[in-house]
């Protein structure tokens, strides 16, 4: 049986939004922009995953996690020295395919108690043992015309900058050493670095520049990407109402899947 216990295992603590992280982070990322970049708040998920993790009883050896899923819901964008309360919990346990996975759920919350946003991640930790899957929600469907395409070569510093950027320094990303005892072929970009290449991507040729006006992104992570190599972008819009659907493709073969943004105007 799967576990459904949000409020399962909360541990409230602080993340300061501080001009110094805002610059850095931006700086690795190559994000040219004068207010905190929505996604700056992934800097707090390394921190609420590992909270919760340590408390789960599979305790997973950290090469062996992967990002399966990523789903972020924006209410408005931090501000510079705002010091938000992050609250991660377990939220779901059960099989992902032929992996083993456990859903987390982090919240950043303003210093008034507002939503800041919500972050739901799917974790792969193993083999799956067969004692229930995960519950999956479907995906758009991407029917309309193509908005926008492009490709970006990946740099081959990106994983350590995005580690840097982030704090998520798992070893697969930074060692080949590590990558291969994984059954990697060799250093991988983080998935999120792949989400990241498409956030400012589809900001900069369909939101005018603004990543605030995204209030949602969800994204599956399909294959590993690795530096220097080339990712084929496009995205289309479903309805005027309706959600960006975005294809990610290396050499023809799908890294990013079940993946959309909606853009309601998150406030700045």
């Amino acid at each position: 049986m799967t576990i459904r216990n949000a409020q399962r295992d909360q541990m409230p603590f602080r993340f300061s939004v501080e001009p110094s992280d805002v610059e850095s982070f931006a700086r690795a990322l190559d994000i040219s922009s004068a207010a905190v970049p929505v996604f700056f708040l992934v800097r707090a998920l390394p921190r609420a995953l590992t909270q919760v993790l340590e408390r789960s009883p599979v305790r997973p050896r950290l090469r062996d996690v992967r990002h399966a899923e990523q789903d972020i819901r924006v209410h408005r964008r931090p501000r510079v020295g705002e010091e938000t309360v992050v609250t991660a919990s377990l939220e779901d346990e059960g099989d992902y395919g032929f992996q083993r996975a456990a859903v987390v759920r982090t919240s950043v919350r303003g210093p008034a108690g507002d939503g800041i946003a919500d972050l739901l991640t799917t974790l792969t930790l193993g083999p799956a043992t067969g004692r229930g899957r995960l519950a999956r929600q479907p995906a758009p469907v991407g029917t309309g015309p193509v908005v926008a395409a492009w490709s970006t070569v990946v740099p081959g510093d990106l994983p350590s900058r995005y580690a840097e950027a982030s704090g998520d320094h798992n070893p697969i990303h930074l060692s080949e050493t590590a990558a291969r005892e994984a059954a990697l072929p060799g250093v991988v970009l983080h998935g999120m670095a792949t989400l990241h290449l498409a956030v400012t991507g589809l900001a900069d040729r369909v939101l005018g520049g603004d990543d605030a006006r995204l209030d949602l992104i969800h994204a599956r992570f399909a294959r590993p990407v690795r530096p220097d190599d080339i990712v084929d972008f496009a995205v289309r819009g479903i309805a005027p109402e309706g959600p960006y659907t975005l294809d990610a493709l290396v050499a023809g073969r799908p890294v990013l899947k079940d993946t959309w943004f909606t853009a309601g105007g998150a406030a700045t």
